[in-house]
């Protein structure tokens, strides 16, 4: 199976082949039905559509690992259900710290507090 992942690298093919699943990675419905059967599918496609990264993190909120700078909206969508996928987000907002620790405390960890207004900090510490 190694080899045959390597020669569709190298032949940059744009079908994606697992076990148990193929899928056209230019086909948004196909993509929507890899993501929304195995999250982490999203990994197999170049810039993924919204709808795509949405149904992803959706189907599993760690798929969000594997999206290059994710929209604002699909972040809040992952730490509402998962706050701990927190720590896979460059640079989040304020708002997707504040619900990442509204649904998990223990996501403060991975929080650079000094770099947060006054306000937002004292959110969080109303909250943990």
């Amino acid at each position: 199976m190694k080899d045959f992942t390597e020669y569709l690298k190298k032949a940059k093919l744009k079908a994606v082949k697992k076990p148990g699943s193929d899928f056209d990675v230019n086909d948004e419905a196909e993509c929507l039905k890899a993501v929304n059967k195995r999250g982490s599918s999203i990994r197999h496609i170049e810039n993924p559509s919204e709808a795509v990264c949405l149904a992803a993190v959706k189907s599993s909120g760690y798929s969000i690992a594997y999206i290059s700078n994710p929209i604002e909206a699909v972040q809040i969508v992952t730490v509402k259900a998962h706050g701990e996928c927190l720590d896979f987000i460059d640079n989040p907002s304020e708002a997707v710290q504040i619900e990442a620790v509204k649904q998990n405390r223990k996501a403060i960890q991975y929080i650079d507090v000094d770099s947060l207004s006054e306000d937002t900090k004292g959110i969080l510490v109303l909250l943990v």
